[in-house]
């Protein structure tokens, strides 16, 4: 097989397997609220962002290390391979010691159920095992595992909704599913290398190295995206914790979206680094391009469709989160494009600004919060966390800038402006009838996509790009 349809296989089963795990929560966050209400699915947000937290301070940047280590590691793998599992295992009971006292220090009135959920972080933590797969050219061994994931938490969600219905039953189904995952990925993985459990003081070493960073800039990331959750809880409701957290699910869209998709760039940007800055750049100016193009008008389409979005989803209680939303997608487009322009420096080795910005970013959320949620709840914290996004990409941006040069030409920009302008104009203005929402929209997206054709903005570089990822990446896999 081909290093780029080995590539592409590992790029499906890894987007398959994300995308299904996403879907099934997503669905499942969705029946909970429709069938609990506000207050409980309050309750059952803050317990899963809770185990969230302290699952990535488990993690501490190690799997993003295995991913890199596995396939170039010199020496015995399955020596090395029974370190990681030694050091994750170390940090995941470290994770669940902190998290025991946190949550009865956070919420004594949940700590039962937050206790019995810290108790499994060790499973929750445990999605790693994805580059292993790959190395061994078994990718599909990953998507079977989130399959198998999917089914059980789907089944015993719809069991416990439908027979018990109490918050302790609901988180169990999460747990459980998790367990499964875990056992199922752990059983494939020693099917293609068993782990000798032979302490090496020195490769622990080397995996800390690199994941301590990784790890503290991951968990100031999540800390900065989760504290509006619990600072509701204690500030305000669980009823705003409901409302805050409808909305982060479609935020989370985007995150999961720029994932999948940025990775297939790194490669080669990395490649053009080293050999032809120029033409990163313009792979920068195209990306922005087409973020402008695409981004900035699904964030302008949404903020008029987010009442009817939340109302089809999670239903009419819900409509309250509607301004939150709509906000959040624009944090999401920003994301987006952060994601993106993160790959851009991490292909010229330009890292160490993630220690302070991400920190920054994190006390940041943490004053806007306190600032804004006495007085405008949820939707406080989501422009707390927009502004957040606006720092982040602001200052990767100006690494962009720094080391690559600006990916803004202005030529583009004013048309692409200038398309935006006349959307917004035509959702805002609704020249077809204001009780006609769907038509205005329509005849917007197809104003605005003539709009982009007929002015010739399109970068249409991007497709010759997509073949590059296609047929020129080269990627090493052990044997």
């Amino acid at each position: 097989m081909s290093t780029a349809r080995q590539y592409l296989t590992n790029l499906i089963a890894q987007s398959v397997g994300r995308l299904c795990t996403f879907g099934v929560n997503f669905s499942i966050f969705v029946l909970i609220a429709r069938a609990g209400g506000t207050e409980f699915f309050g309750r059952y947000s803050y317990v899963i962002t809770f185990l969230n937290v302290f699952t990535q301070f488990a993690d501490f940047g190690m799997t993003s290390v295995l991913g890199k280590d596995i396939a170039q590691v010199q020496g015995d793998k399955k020596s090395y391979w029974g370190n990681f599992l030694v050091l994750k295992t170390a940090f995941s009971l470290i994770s669940v010691a902190i998290a025991v006292i946190a949550g009865y220090m956070m919420r004594k009135d949940l700590f039962l159920v937050l206790l019995i959920g810290s108790l499994f972080i060790p499973f929750l933590s445990a999605r790693f095992f994805e580059p292993v797969f790959q190395v061994h050219r078994r990718p599909w061994l990953s998507m079977y595992s989130s399959l198998l994931y999917g089914a059980v938490y789907l089944l015993l969600s719809l069991l416990a909704l439908g027979f018990s219905g109490d918050l302790l039953s609901v988180v169990l189904a999460f747990l459980i599913a998790n367990i499964v995952y875990g056992v199922s990925a752990y059983y494939f993985t020693s099917r293609l290398i068993k782990p000798s459990f032979v302490i090496e003081p020195a490769r622990m070493k080397q995996i800390l190295v690199l994941a301590v960073p990784l790890g503290v800039s991951a968990f100031f990331t999540i800390v900065s995206g989760r504290v509006p959750i619990f600072m509701l809880a204690a500030m305000k409701s669980d009823f705003a914790v409901g409302m805050f957290n409808a909305s982060y699910r479609f935020f989370e869209i985007f995150v999961m979206a720029g994932a999948i998709l940025v990775g297939p760039f790194i490669p080669i940007l990395s490649a053009k680094a080293m050999h032809d800055l120029a033409s990163l750049k313009r792979i920068s100016v195209m990306i922005m391009e087409l973020v402008g193009i695409f981004g900035v008008s699904f964030a302008i389409l949404m903020t008029f469709l987010a009442p009817v979005l939340i109302r089809t989803i999670f239903g009419e209680s819900f409509v309250p989160a509607a301004p939150s939303l709509a906000i959040l997608m624009w944090a999401g487009m920003l994301v987006f494009l952060s994601l993106f322009m993160s790959a851009v420096v991490l292909s010229m080795s330009v890292v160490h600004f993630a220690y302070w910005n991400t920190a920054a970013a994190a006390v940041i959320s943490i004053l806007l919060n306190y600032l804004w949620i006495p007085q405008y709840s949820f939707v406080g914290s989501a422009w707390a966390l927009l502004l957040c996004e606006v720092f982040l990409s602001s200052t990767t941006l100006v690494f962009v800038i720094r080391h690559v040069g600006n990916p803004f030409q202005a030529a583009p920009w004013v048309k692409i402006a200038g398309a935006n302008l006349t959307l917004l104009g035509i959702l805002y203005f609704r020249p077809l009838g204001d009780d006609h929402l769907f038509l205005n929209v329509a005849a917007g997206v197809v104003v605005y996509g003539a709009l982009i054709f007929i002015l010739k903005v399109f970068p249409w570089n991007a497709i010759r790009l997509l073949g590059e990822v296609a047929s020129k990446l080269k990627v090493r896999y052990a044997s």
